[in-house]
């Protein structure tokens, strides 16, 4: 292999998990696709690996390099150029390339785990577009709809758990005479305490106290029957 194909081929996979370059299958689209059957490629399907390598080698047989400054590609005029939007670009920043085969590649299963797993082979700060694809929209919208349920699962735990420390606190004897059940509801306005037997919640309406948790004056006091 050429030197400069085998640097461009070096700085390229320097910056990808090289795990996932070879197993991972992707389907170029047509303008990338022609890129690389200029080069020697064949067939449909590539894994990440074998597209960076006919990249390289479009970029050598068509003496795209700087011969002095190898990383330096001058792609300006030619089909490369189009689909990069760029006169020039260096290996050594290869954020460009990546852009342009995100924009070029799709998976070759069409499953929503495409844009996760590029994300694992280029990792680097550029941003992905969440809505690039139906298939990372899809993907988004499977995350989302998790999240949500597990919260509504979580809010449905404090609801239950809530509910039965009430239930546990009106089981409770009253909080005066404790011996009594809890049956004397002590109403103010438009709330209520239930927390003592109501002989002793008629007693403090009758004393006039307040009610012994909110401290407002007691209205009334209605009698529980729990059926």
């Amino acid at each position: 292999m050429h030197a400069g194909l085998t640097f461009f081929l070096s700085l390229l996979l320097n910056h990808s998990n090289k795990n996932l370059c070879v197993v991972f299958q992707v389907r170029p689209k047509l303008p990338l696709l022609r890129i690389l059957q200029a080069a020697g490629a064949q067939g449909e399907t590539f894994t990440l690996k074998e597209v960076m390598h006919y990249l390289g080698q479009y970029i050598m047989v068509r003496q795209l390099y700087d011969k002095r400054q190898q990383h330096m590609v001058y792609c300006g005029g030619d089909q490369l150029g189009e689909l990069l939007g760029l006169e020039s670009f260096s290996v050594k920043d290869p954020s460009p390339v990546y852009d342009m085969l995100k924009r070029n590649l799709t998976s070759a299963a069409m499953t929503g785990r495409f844009y996760t797993v590029w994300a694992s082979i280029f990792n680097k700060k550029s941003h992905i577009d969440p809505c690039s694809s139906i298939e990372s929209l899809d993907l988004a919208r499977e995350c989302e709809s998790r999240d949500s349920l597990l919260s509504f699962t979580e809010h449905k735990k404090e609801e239950e758990i809530q509910s039965l420390e009430s239930i546990k606190t009106l089981l409770n004897p009253c909080f005066l005479c404790h011996h009594r059940p809890r049956d004397g509801n002590i109403v103010h306005g438009r709330t209520a305490h239930l927390v003592a037997c109501f002989k002793c919640a008629k007693m403090l309406k009758k004393k006039r106290s307040p009610c012994p948790v909110c401290r407002k004056d007691i209205k009334m006091v209605i009698r529980i029957f729990m059926g």
